[in-house]
């Protein structure tokens, strides 16, 4: 998966800012990067989980075709731009084309219109996204996160970069692999409520679940935390990660997608001397095939309404 910043984050025309259109876009920008650094920053992973696709000549264009770097109207501005916000992107840069081959010819496949960005940088992120879909190295699904209102238009013009899947969005929630959040060295009660919140909406833009649903109140037993840690759940690989983020958060909005949700009739969890009654949730019901046959569960009961996480088993079959 590679991500792109739309380009009219990068760089405007002197038409829009002078309008109060730029004030919205970098207020966006802004934000997305906020909400980026948020979920980063506990995970210990700050600046390495969400990269941008640049390449040298749309780097050097956003820089030459800003028309107001050397107005002394909008310098306070624009040393903001360029020594705040510009600074905290560059180290979210995956650089085009380093190890990257690009075979014989690029295919001009997309075409992109926004009147809001300078010709120049328009055609060098125009370029960027056809080099990416003629890479030899390539990557099927390309994220471009863009302003609702003021984003680029884009124009599938070739039937030859067709395996291309191109999706523009407007959440950050979509830019995360939520598998990498699940390290050992970070795995915790801050950073499980992360990860299952952007899984949540993940569903959501997926259409796997309905939007506006209600989160149940949820708490994870230290019981939990010392099964996942036996059960080493940040070993296993991001297939198993993901449903596993998956079945927790079924649970904790109410869905029961593929999880098959079961009640304990005679068996019972105890915590503080207190039983409650014993719910399972399926991660995987009979393994993923024939060389993994595990049947995962994750255990949990009902606390005055609230769920609480107790226990997770990575090869449960008992009590069928």
């Amino acid at each position: 998966m590679k991500n792109y910043l739309d380009p009219v984050y990068l760089v405007v025309n002197e038409d829009t800012w002078k309008t109060r259109v730029y004030a919205e876009i970098f207020e966006s920008l802004v934000e997305i990067i906020d909400d980026i650094e948020e979920v980063e920053k506990d995970s210990n992973s700050l600046y390495k989980l969400v990269k941008f696709q640049f390449s040298e000549e749309l780097f050097s264009k956003i820089y030459h075709y800003n028309p107001f770097k050397n107005e002394p109207s909008v310098e306070n501005f624009y040393v903001k731009l360029f020594s705040d916000v510009l600074s905290r992107l560059t180290r979210r840069i995956d650089w085009c084309p380093s190890n990257c081959e690009i075979q014989d010819s690029v295919i001009s496949a997309f075409l992109c219109t926004n009147s809001h960005v300078p010709d120049e940088v328009l055609c060098a992120w125009e370029s960027l996204i056809n080099q990416c879909g003629s890479c030899s190295q390539q990557d099927s699904l390309l994220r471009i996160i863009s302003p609702l209102s003021y984003q680029t238009k884009i124009t599938l013009v070739s039937e030859q970069l067709i395996n291309i899947d191109l999706k523009q969005i407007t959440t950050v929630y979509e830019l995360f692999d939520i598998s990498q959040l699940l390290k050992k060295e970070t795995i915790n009660d801050k950073v499980m409520r992360k990860i299952i919140n952007i899984c949540y909406h993940q569903a959501v833009l997926t259409g796997r679940m309905s939007p506006n649903l209600l989160q149940q109140e949820y708490i994870f037993d230290s019981n939990f935390w010392r099964t996942l840690t036996s059960a080493k759940i940040t070993e296993e690989d991001t297939e198993y990660k993901l449903k596993f983020i998956d079945s927790l958060t079924q649970v904790i909005y109410a869905q029961d997608i593929d999880i098959r949700l079961h009640k304990y009739k005679n068996v019972k969890i105890t915590i503080d001397q207190k039983k409650y009654t014993k719910i399972s949730a399926d991660v995987f019901q009979m393994g993923r095939g024939t060389i993994d046959r595990r049947c995962s569960r994750i255990f949990f009961c009902k606390i005055n309404n609230q769920i609480c996480f107790y226990e997770f088993d990575p090869d449960s079959h008992a009590g069928e």
